[in-house]
């Protein structure tokens, strides 16, 4: 951060410079004679810059992403407070902390985002090479003429990382009599992973993500 000076003019006399506090370099601190530095004020914001702004990494390596703010006097402050997401369109492929680490779960492309107040925005795209272990869960019984909810989740259980990916997987039924795939449409409020039941058995629910599925056993009585 840059240090700057508070300037004073004083119109006391010189022999009661050991009265005044926050003059010079610093403001005083009393008690120890030391100064204190001040949080700086630079200029007015320019943009953002994240780095590494594009990488290819497997799923479950985290990644340290730094943001660094430029400003409009030519400073820059790496240390810059920062909030991170993903992207809308990229939901389910990564995961990223409020320190910028970010950890891929699906193979393709991520967009990681990030912004700085309210109108300083960058990204970083990450190239996900691997698909984290799939885990699905969902009803293990239905009554025959209702619907059954199931979610798939993609998850690094050494770095704690872990989302949604019912929207990306591919579903499927066993035996189509029993529980058959309803589409997904917000509009009906159908959520991915939803099968209607429409006879008595039992029937395998499967959800695959490229190439990594996992598998349920639905009971409709």
């Amino acid at each position: 951060m840059k240090k700057i000076q508070i300037a004073c003019e004083i119109a006391l006399p010189v022999v009661l410079f050991g009265l005044l506090v926050g003059c010079g370099k610093g403001e005083g601190d009393s008690k120890s004679g030391k100064a204190v530095v001040l949080p700086a004020t630079t200029g007015a914001l320019s943009y953002i810059t994240i780095s590494p702004a594009a990488s290819s990494v497997a799923a479950c390596t985290p990644l340290q992403l730094t943001a660094t703010a430029h400003y409009a006097d030519g400073s820059t402050d790496p240390n810059v407070a920062f909030q991170w997401g993903v992207d809308v369109g990229s939901a389910g492929r990564a995961v990223v902390g409020a320190s910028g680490v970010v950890t891929g779960l699906v193979s393709g492309l991520a967009e990681i985002d990030g912004w700085a107040g309210s109108t300083a925005y960058a990204s970083a795209v990450l190239n996900i090479t691997s698909v984290a272990p799939i885990a699905i869960s969902g009803p293990a019984s239905a009554v025959s003429g209702s619907s059954a909810v199931f979610s798939a989740t993609a998850s690094c259980a050494a770095v704690s990382a872990v989302a949604d990916v019912s929207h990306l997987a591919t579903w499927t039924s066993s035996d189509s009599r029993v529980a058959s795939m309803l589409a997904a449409n917000p509009i009906t409020f159908t959520a991915p992973g939803t099968f209607a039941t429409s006879a008595v058995g039992s029937a395998n629910i499967t959800a695959a993500v490229s190439g990594v599925s996992a598998m349920a056993t639905l009971q409709v009585r």
